[in-house]
């Protein structure tokens, strides 16, 4: 069984595979600088202990408070913000709607595991792709027996039908924005053949998109179909 390591997003982003855009960036930044000068402060207090034997239970109870106040903030800075279709068509560079055709992960000149996708394009809603065969990558992926795992991270399979939002790195290559919400799974309503699309925010699961407005009786909340999500998008890029 492959050994699987997790890694929040903020390493992600600091990788060189490109910036994905995101609101909250910058609290993970303070937070990496606050934890920093943590780990200063804790040697300051360390050394308080031995010198002044009656502050340890003192010096010891703030050192707690202190942490558990940052390692709060630091998690609230990985946390996902629900990202509105009108944000993502704005950030985004590129949306297209295409087709998997592989993915292989790798390791890149640092030695991190990522992921690099081959997606063909059938339909461009937004920007101008030079090619209909787009490379996009992402951090994570298995390599040998070693899993790396990023927290909220998209996922593609090979075949999957997707609509992606994209940002573009260093070398072209597209990241998907906002990480898994930059990408939404295209598939077909088993009752009435209808193409819908889901993202962790938009859309429902198949099991609940069993009353499309053309069906009798109300209409599922949150359903999307891949036309209204296109119209949006080329509304909003205008």
């Amino acid at each position: 069984m492959p050994r699987v390591h997790r890694q929040e997003r903020r390493k992600l982003e600091l990788a060189p595979l490109g910036t994905v855009a995101n609101a909250d960036s910058h609290i993970e930044r303070r937070t990496l600088t606050a934890l920093v000068n943590l780990r200063r402060g804790f040697s300051v207090y360390f050394s308080k202990t031995f010198r002044y034997g009656h502050r340890v239970m003192n010096v010891t109870r703030r050192l707690f408070l202190f942490l558990f106040c940052f390692l709060a903030a630091g998690a609230r800075g990985v946390e996902m913000r629900a990202m509105p279709v009108a944000e993502l068509t704005q950030k985004a560079e590129l949306v297209v709607a295409g087709k998997v055709l592989s993915k292989t992960s790798q390791r890149d000149e640092a030695g991190r595991i990522y992921t690099k996708i081959q997606l063909e394009i059938s339909e461009t809603w937004k920007g101008d792709a030079a090619t209909n065969v787009l490379t996009v990558v992402h951090g994570g992926g298995t390599v040998g027996d070693e899993r790396l795992v990023v927290s909220n991270q998209v996922e593609f399979e090979p075949g999957e039908e997707v609509v992606a939002f994209l940002v573009f790195n260093q070398r072209r290559e597209g990241v998907c924005l906002g990480l898994s919400q930059g990408k939404f799974h295209v598939w077909n309503d088993s009752r009435t053949g209808e193409k819908l699309v889901r993202n962790p925010f938009h859309g429902v699961r198949s099991a609940a998109a069993t009353a499309p407005s053309a069906l009798p009786g109300p209409p599922v909340p949150g359903r999307l179909t891949f036309t209204d999500l296109k119209q949006q998008v080329q509304g909003g890029a205008k």
